[in-house]
């Protein structure tokens, strides 16, 4: 994934010194790790639709639940489905309120 200027695969101490160069010129205040910008990668092209066999090959997975493991949900999708399911829970306790005062007033 992050190849040397010779095409060889990169150790990880340079890995580490490049991210952390970044990082510092990004005035960042931690270092971003190569494997975050794996998983990132990973969950953009999931979310983007890329063709599974074709992201397995890039990220150079054996397997398709390698993939999956690399696969981040964003967190907009996250507040999208909490939203719709307290939205749904408020709306059934609203309605089992209201049933149950119609049976009290029908009691009396």
């Amino acid at each position: 994934m992050f190849p040397s200027e010779l095409g060889t695969c990169r150790s990880a101490s340079s890995l580490h010194k490049a991210m952390a160069t970044i990082s510092k010129v990004m005035k960042l205040d931690f270092v971003v790790a190569p494997q975050v910008l794996r998983r990132s990668f990973n969950t953009i092209c999931v979310t983007s639709g890329v063709n599974e066999i074709v992201l397995r090959a890039m990220m150079g997975h054996a397997s398709p639940e390698m993939t999956e493991l690399y696969a981040g949900v964003p967190l907009e999708d996250k507040q999208r489905v909490l939203k719709a399911v307290v939205g749904q829970l408020f709306e059934w306790d609203l309605r089992s309120i209201l049933r149950s005062k119609k049976r009290r007033w029908a009691a009396i």
